[in-house]
């Protein structure tokens, strides 16, 4: 479906998802907080003074410290709520919704022996998600594999559509609504922008 795109290498495989980060992007992948990444980003380039706070650096908030960032804006939530990563996994992609919460769903991976397990997970124990949340592979996913698993696990078009149906699907409105991100996928953003736009244009032709 996103062959014509170009720039947009679909077989693209990271070589692995342990070990082969540099320093700054494996501290990031490991924060689950949308704000907390972006804040300690800024610590890490320069834009606030000093280094980040410990509290800054964990990977899962507790539930106090949740409720304290509740108080301050419902946004801060934002990936707080993700299930932790359980031992020897990570974050491979994400998605974020521009809902109030500013929504975060993710792919999870994490190597058994010779296979590496993939599971789907959102903020709201899984009520987001399909039947199809997990799957096993003998080698890392390609581009196009982790799109299709990631959308075939939690459908962002069904959520778009909620969102944008009644307002005809106005382009600009419905592509600055979600984002990707991934350390490991340099081009997973893009990919996925890419298979909105592809979907509008096959949404557009039947209305036609």
């Amino acid at each position: 479906m996103l062959d014509h795109k170009p720039g947009l290498n679909l077989s693209f495989r990271s070589k692995d998802y342990v070990g082969t980060l540099d320093g700054r992007s494996h501290i990031l992948s490991r924060i689950k907080g949308t704000s907390r990444r972006a804040l300690v980003a800024s610590y890490m380039d320069g834009k606030m003074p000093g280094e980040p706070p410990q509290e800054l650096l964990q990977h899962a908030l507790s539930d106090e410290q949740r409720r304290a960032l509740a108080r301050l804006h419902p946004a801060l939530m934002s990936g707080e709520y993700l299930p932790d990563c359980d031992a020897g996994e990570v974050e491979i992609a994400r998605i974020t919704i521009q809902s109030t919460l500013l929504d975060v769903t993710a792919v999870y991976a994490r190597r058994q022996g010779n296979v590496w397990h993939y599971r789907v997970v959102d903020e709201h124990d899984g009520n987001t998600l399909t039947d199809t949340t997990s799957m096993t592979a003998e080698q890392v996913l390609s581009l196009g594999e982790l799109l299709a698993f990631f959308l075939n696990g939690w459908d962002l078009f069904y959520v778009l559509s909620l969102n944008f149906a009644e307002a005809g699907y106005p382009a600009d409105q419905v592509s600055g609504f979600f984002e990707g991100a991934s350390a490991h996928y340099p081009h997973f953003d893009a990919a996925l922008a890419a298979q909105v736009d592809d979907w509008l244009a096959l949404i557009g032709s039947q209305v036609e």
